[in-house]
């Protein structure tokens, strides 16, 4: 019967399957996996405002040519 099909998809979108909740965890893990890599990229990075320093330098010396 149609009714008995729609309660069981209510239930399942109520309660998420395992397999979703572990994809869900490995997400989370892999987000903190980046975010650690990002760290040293970051170091490495120029802060913003030197490269607003260097932006106005090359707006100069484009007025100046």
């Amino acid at each position: 019967p149609p009714q008995l099909a729609q309660q069981q998809r209510r239930l399942q979108q109520l309660a998420p399957p395992p397999v979703q909740r572990q994809k869900r965890r490995q997400a989370q893990q892999q987000q903190k996996q980046r975010q650690k890599q990002l760290q040293p990229l970051q170091q490495l990075a120029p802060p913003p405002v030197q490269q607003q320093k260097r932006r106005q330098a090359q707006q100069q010396q484009k007025q100046r040519q």
